[in-house]
């Protein structure tokens, strides 16, 4: 059963980066513990219709004790809205699936980073500061190194 939720969602984040704003190199290799932990790549979009999603790869199969998060700053008016995505690993468990989830904003931008946790303590984030910018539905964002 589980088999025939993850196909059509596995669909979903490739038909998203069809159109994803930020395919991005995220790079590897500074995360002390497991390869679990440490975000290696990933594929991020923003669609037309105000749709955030994508996934990110991990360099080992993904760790129950460890959360990957995708967290996307968008702004309304005068105020910054912060929305946290939990993903969950699919197929071989090196890639992990963020849902489409609908972000309002009133310039077609974003802002969007990605962590992977254990405890409430970030162990990996990319990029190491700040964020990525993602224009809707543009093609914008690729080519930022993640660690």
């Amino acid at each position: 059963m589980k088999r025939a939720l993850i196909l059509p969602l596995v669909g979903a984040a490739l038909a998203l980066s069809v159109f994803a704003a930020g395919a991005a190199a995220f790079g590897d290799g500074d995360v002390n513990g497991p390869a679990c932990r440490d975000i290696s790549s990933g594929n991020l979009g923003y669609d037309a219709t105000s749709s955030f999603g994508g996934s990110i790869s991990v360099n080992a199969p993904a760790c129950k004790n460890v959360t990957y998060t995708a967290v996307v700053q968008s702004q309304v008016g005068s105020t910054t809205t912060t929305t946290s995505i939990v993903g969950y690993p699919v197929a071989d468990l090196t890639t992990i699936l963020f849902d489409p989830t609908t972000i309002a904003d009133d310039d077609g931008t974003i802002c969007v980073y990605v962590t992977s946790s254990t405890g409430g303590h970030i162990v990996d984030r990319g990029p190491d500061v700040g964020c990525i910018d993602i224009v809707q539905d543009s093609g914008s964002g690729g080519g930022q190194s993640f660690s």
